[in-house]
């Protein structure tokens, strides 16, 4: 396809339209993240016209929801594309519907393109996002008239998505975070199982609070990791950027800010400061990291991460320790990696893994 020029003065993309970006080879190539260079190339020219975020992002939704519509991408693919969405293309002024102060010719979309994008959007969301997170309240909140929206996320997966507020969340596999439909105006509080990354938007008069079976965390606006699996021997706050208070059942509280966090053992419950530890941070940017980890550690992370169920042979040789760092590696490279270093054979057969110890 050639590309046509619309703008014969410093930037041709300039004058583009929704319409227009759609058309574009690199483009394509640039939100499925197919070709480095036009990924390179258009992630700069974002940075440098914002001002042709909105028509971006209304393309870039037609795109994915018209690919996700023919059911040959899986929510796996679908969510990675979101992530881009919410944290490359991040601008929360520009939201779907606002209004950039161009002429209006400029996100003008011909009535056809418009009810595709519609119908395709609708159709994809509903099929393929949204409809098995989507669940009654199980609490009292629907009888006070409160709607609440639970999102869950099996093994082997991450979910991104936006809150009422517009803050982002990443919710690591084995997730769970229920929310009201639409915050009240005193605060803004959710509830979590699992482990999630939060980008909190700032509000001084709404504070942001998050639940877990033992700690409330509340902040006003910041980026921070919760881990709050049911099944673990602790409860783990990480802080990326700004201030978090961190409450303990029958604990206390302690203030934490960036690269500090706190663990919570529910053994002995106890809350104390110390310096952010990197395994506890990695895992939103696709990273599986591994210090000194136990056998059990090391078996539990690798099911939840690759949705896998692990065996070992011979359960009295469990005396390994196993360290390294991995990015967006195949299960088996990790396990080749591993096995080397640690001293272990392993056997893949679909979702079923077999472990020998040396």
């Amino acid at each position: 396809m050639i590309e046509k020029t619309k703008n014969k003065g410093k930037d041709k993309f300039a004058g583009y339209t929704a319409e227009d970006f759609i058309e574009l080879d690199s483009f394509q190539n640039f939100v499925f993240n197919t070709n480095e260079r036009d990924v390179l190339f258009w992630n700069d020219w974002i940075k440098r016209n914002p001002q042709n975020r909105p028509d971006i992002q209304l393309a870039s939704e037609y795109l994915r929801a018209e690919f996700a519509s023919g059911q040959t991408v899986g929510e796996k693919d679908v969510q990675a594309e979101l992530e881009k969405l919410f944290f490359t293309i991040d601008d929360p002024s520009s939201g779907r519907g606002g209004t950039s102060g161009r002429a209006t010719s400029k996100t003008q979309f011909n009535v056809r393109k418009i009810a595709a994008v519609a119908s395709f959007i609708v159709a994809a969301a509903s099929a393929l996002l949204f409809t098995r997170w989507l669940a009654p309240a199980t609490d009292d909140s629907a009888s006070n008239g409160i709607v609440m929206i639970e999102k869950s996320n099996p093994r082997g997966q991450k979910l991104i998505f936006q809150l009422p507020d517009g803050s982002k969340v990443k919710l690591n596999a084995e997730g769970q975070l229920r929310f009201p439909q639409t915050f009240d105006e005193n605060e803004r509080t959710v509830h979590l199982r699992g482990e999630a990354y939060f980008d909190v938007v700032r509000d001084e008069e709404r504070p942001f609070r998050v639940i877990t079976e033992n700690l409330e965390v509340r902040v006003l606006g910041t980026s921070f990791v919760v881990n709050a699996y049911p099944e673990e021997l602790q409860e783990l706050v990480v802080v990326e950027s700004g201030k978090v208070e961190v409450t303990g059942k029958y604990a206390g509280s302690v203030l934490l800010y960036p690269e500090q966090m706190t663990r919570y053992n529910k053994a002995s419950p106890s809350l104390a400061k110390a310096p952010t530890d990197p395994k506890f941070m990695g895992w939103k940017n696709e990273i599986l990291y591994f210090e000194k980890a136990s056998a059990d550690e090391l078996i539990k992370s690798l099911e939840r991460w690759y949705d896998v169920e692990i065996e070992v042979v011979n359960p009295n040789n469990l005396e390994v320790s196993v360290s390294g760092e991995f990015k967006n590696q195949s299960l088996r490279n990790v396990l080749t990696g591993l096995g080397y270093s640690s001293g272990f054979d392993y056997q893949i057969t679909k979702n079923q893994v077999k472990i020998t110890i040396k």
